[in-house]
């Protein structure tokens, strides 16, 4: 590992993580990965590139104001930097998305209702319209990013469709 990583492991427990969330306004798609698991694929938007730069600025930008004496960032050419006086290095590097390291944890829209067939997979009450009497009731029907931990559209979208589907139901309609 090196020294500078031994460095840092002495430094962990003063040490936080700190991120921001952005609303992304690129495409994704999940794909049969070659072990046989769902691989899902997303490709950033030139907005969501510029919107991380933007992002990560103002998290460091609090965080040395907070106190910090370093801060890593998510950067190839530029994981970390020492001070306030070096946060212009973030707008001054090139933003390009291969060097930007992301995760999600609030995965939307990867069987969206839609009113038409080929905006998404679900009709508008979240049935999959090519397997009769399958309900997606997740935030995967969520039509688009909501920006936010889904959670509440979650439960709100899983009532309101089950509501729908009960009605359907019981008028014989599928």
């Amino acid at each position: 590992f090196g020294r500078e990583h031994g460095e840092r492991m002495r430094l962990y427990n003063h040490m936080l993580t700190a991120g921001c969330l952005i609303e992304d306004s690129g495409e994704g798609r999940v794909v049969l990965g070659p072990d046989l698991e769902p691989w899902m694929l997303f490709t950033l938007s030139r907005r969501d590139v510029e919107t991380v730069h933007h992002g990560v600025g103002l998290v460091a930008e609090q965080l040395f104001a907070a106190g910090a004496r370093k801060v890593l960032l998510p950067f190839g050419g530029l994981p970390e930097i020492d001070g306030p006086d070096e946060l212009g290095k973030i707008e001054q590097r090139k933003h390009v998305k291969r060097d930007v390291e992301l995760m999600t944890v609030h995965i939307m829209s990867t069987c969206k209702m839609a009113a038409a067939p080929e905006a998404g997979p679900c009709d508008e009450r979240g049935m999959l319209r090519n397997v009769p009497g399958l309900a997606i009731a997740d935030a995967s029907a969520i039509p688009s990013s909501i920006g936010v931990n889904p959670m509440e559209t979650i439960v709100a979208l899983a009532l309101r469709n089950s509501d729908l589907w009960s009605d359907a139901l019981r008028r014989g309609l599928h």
